[in-house]
């Protein structure tokens, strides 16, 4: 191998490293199957991914620990519709993965909260209005009480709360008034832009960034439509 080659070798090496450290998180849709018809779901669409039995479920996860993913996110659809849901969370912090789960909360029980408990980090929900009006109308009956209840249980407990709100069109007036409602002991609340412009709920650039927040005592995350860095720090499966 001459000098040049050497050095292409090399380079490509660099390259393909680089590639993999930078999906070192996966959001993984377990499920297409739901509870909620929010008006604005960019989740997969129903029977657009295969739901694999819980043997491939655990296959996979032990692929992700070989590549290298530190963070694995259990997510949907609603991913406490499957039954395994408890039993794949274990067996990945059982291979040493940071374990989230991306719900909407409203098949959350306190059972199932002290089951969860030793094997799973993180708990991401979401609230979208600062009161049951605006909240369900985009979500569902009974969701904005649900949540509110969700994070009072969660408080003393060892697993962080991120919270997340989609601005539309429908609710970008009151989204200072959401940060209000909000415990001060959560861990992040994530600010996220509609993506989907095709169904009446779009809101400008202009718009969101005009958003003001002011001073919280959490931190806050404003994520752009096309927020590229933000997109390619994890890889969606």
């Amino acid at each position: 191998m001459g000098v040049v080659d050497t050095f292409c070798f090399k380079f490509c090496v660099i390259c393909y490293m680089i590639k993999m450290s930078k999906n070192k998180i996966i959001v993984w849709n377990v499920t297409t199957r739901c509870n909620q018809k929010c008006k604005f779901c960019f989740g997969p669409e129903c029977g657009s991914i295969k739901n694999i039995s819980t043997r491939d479920a655990k296959k996979k996860i032990e692929e992700f620990r070989e590549q290298g993913v530190e963070k694995l996110v259990f997510t949907g659809g609603e991913p406490l519709l499957r039954n395994d849901i408890l039993e794949l969370i274990k067996y990945a912090k059982q291979k040493k993965i940071y374990t989230i789960l991306h719900t909407n909360g409203l098949l959350l029980t306190v059972e199932l909260i002290d089951k969860f408990e030793p094997y799973l980090d993180q708990i991401n929900l979401p609230l979208d209005g600062y009161n049951e009006e605006t909240n369900d109308k985009l979500r569902s009956k009974g969701h904005f009480i649900k949540v509110m209840n969700l994070m009072q249980l969660l408080k003393n407990i060892g697993i962080k709360i991120i919270i997340s709100t989609v601005v539309t069109s429908e609710n970008i007036d009151g989204i200072d008034k959401i940060a209000k409602v909000l415990p001060a002991w959560i861990n992040k609340w994530r600010v996220f832009q509609v993506r989907d412009v095709d169904k009446g709920m779009a809101v400008s650039d202009e718009e969101f960034e005009r958003l003001e927040l002011g001073e919280l005592p959490f931190r806050v995350q404003k994520v752009k439509r096309e927020d590229k860095e933000f997109e390619e720090s994890y890889e969606v499966v």
